[in-house]
């Protein structure tokens, strides 16, 4: 069990730093963060961003260097742990938008390198798997298991970056004065950043073709898993 935690926490650790950096270049890209955060060296590393995200993870160490250590913890959690369903929810939702707006100019999943096994309908599943364990969170930062009535103090510490993310979200649209929710799929920017024209995008979804019949059904299955 120890190995397999071990393997599992540096599993996680590893995807955290890929993902976190590159969200932070990506950001400062767009002009949504420091511009200095956009430096990538000649291998692609953003080492700016993976500086600061190594440097956030020395935080770890003050749940053991004072004595209200484990509170400043307990309130990184916080922060963190709710987080991962808007993540991940924003992820599917991103997903089905782009489909949409691939489909509406025109374009085929044939000129996709890359196909989700479970396409759109597994991200609409994702999506609402998330809104659901957002929403449990909800009520379990309200009412506790005990029936004690709520707490200002407890929920915040487990429903904090709700609000956080929110006044994120509040405060660009303020700055950008920018009110519009969505972009229409017809107006998406589906192909800039492509590594690949169409045609070349073409010869790759060949290469990676998916088995579509119904005895592939269970290698999609297990692809889609890991």
């Amino acid at each position: 069990m120890n190995v397999v935690i071990t393997i599992s926490v540096l599993s996680v650790a590893n995807s955290s730093a890929f993902a976190s950096t590159r969200t932070m270049q990506a950001l400062a890209a767009q002009g949504m963060a420091p511009k200095f955060l956009a430096y990538v060296d000649k291998t692609g590393r953003p080492l700016w961003c993976v500086v600061i995200q190594l440097a956030f993870g020395l935080l770890a160490f003050a749940n053991e260097a004072t004595d209200g250590g484990p509170t400043f913890f307990n309130w990184l959690l916080a922060l963190s742990g709710l987080a991962n369903f808007f993540i991940w929810g924003s992820i599917c939702l991103s997903h089905i938008r782009f489909r949409a707006g691939w489909k509406a100019q025109g374009h085929s999943l044939d000129e996709l390198a890359y196909k989700a096994s479970f396409g759109v309908v597994g991200s609409w599943i994702g999506l609402l798997l998330n809104i659901l364990c957002i929403i449990a969170a909800f009520y379990n930062a309200l009412f506790d298991a005990a029936g004690d009535p709520p707490d200002v103090y407890d929920f915040f510490e487990s429903y904090l970056a709700a609000p956080v993310i929110l006044a994120l979200y509040l405060g660009w649209k303020i700055y950008t004065r920018d009110w519009k929710l969505y972009i229409s799929a017809k107006d998406m920017d589906v192909t800039t950043g492509l590594r690949h024209n169409i045609e070349e995008l073409k010869e790759l979804a060949e290469e990676v073709k998916v088995d579509t019949s119904w005895h592939g059904w269970p290698r999609r299955i297990v692809r889609g898993l890991i």
